[in-house]
Order: structure tokens, then sequence, then C-alpha cells
């Protein structure tokens, strides 16, 4: 996850920075009560380790209920979610034939899409 993508995330779930370090910044979420660092590093990936302790969810001890209401697990797996919606680009190098990729090429065809389109077809027939 990009350091912008994070941020984006957290300003959506109110979260505010309180200050900033030399290569960090400290953050405060107003749901959990508690201050993070995130490296200041603008573009390279965030740690799946610091994203991961950002989104973890609270002890069920500490979540108070009102009156006449409870508190439960919900459990979730958001793997498949996550893995059809992650749009993020991955580089991949492949070899077609030279007669291929100069009518390819020459037909204005964009590689990358003609790829994901062939590789989304062959996925949905499998299911």
């Amino acid at each position: 996850m990009k350091y912008s993508e994070l941020v984006k995330i957290l300003r959506k779930h109110k979260c505010r920075i309180i200050r900033h370090g030399a290569n960090y910044d400290i953050w405060f979420s107003p749901l959990t009560q508690k201050q993070f660092e995130i490296p200041r590093h603008r573009s390279q990936e965030v740690k799946t380790g610091i994203a991961n302790a950002i989104f973890s969810p609270s002890p069920l001890q500490s979540i108070s209920a009102q009156a006449q209401s409870f508190v439960t697990y919900i459990a979730c797996d958001t793997m498949v979610y996550r893995k059809h919606n992650l749009n993020r680009a991955v580089k991949k190098t492949l070899s077609i034939p030279e007669w291929m990729n100069e009518a390819a090429t020459e037909a204005g065809f964009n590689f990358s899409q003609v790829l994901q389109e062939a590789l989304s077809e062959k996925l949905d027939a499998l299911s």
C-alpha cells in the first residue's frame, strides 16, 4: 500500500496527524484513542506490518457497550475481496513471437490490457 493510499484511509476514518517527526508522522485515531507512527516515505510502499498494526481489530474487552447492547466478534475473510479488488500493478516479463509483437504494435494494442482481459476470461472460466 502506498503512503498516499494509507493517508486517504486514515483521513476517511477521522485520524489526524499530531506532529511530524524527522522520518515519521505521528497520527492519532479518535476511534481507538491511540497514537501510531507512519514512516514518511511517500514514494515507497508502507510495510505490511505497519498497515496491519494500524488496522488490527480492537480487543473485545476494550469495547464498551451501551445499556441493553452487547459486543460480539464478527469473523469475515476479506482475502477474496482484497485479491479481486486490489488493482496495484505488478510488472511481469513475457515472451511472444516477433511477428505477433509487430502485428499487435501496429494494430495499437495495449499489451497490458490485452493480457489482463485474457487472464480475466480464463479465470472466470475456472469458476
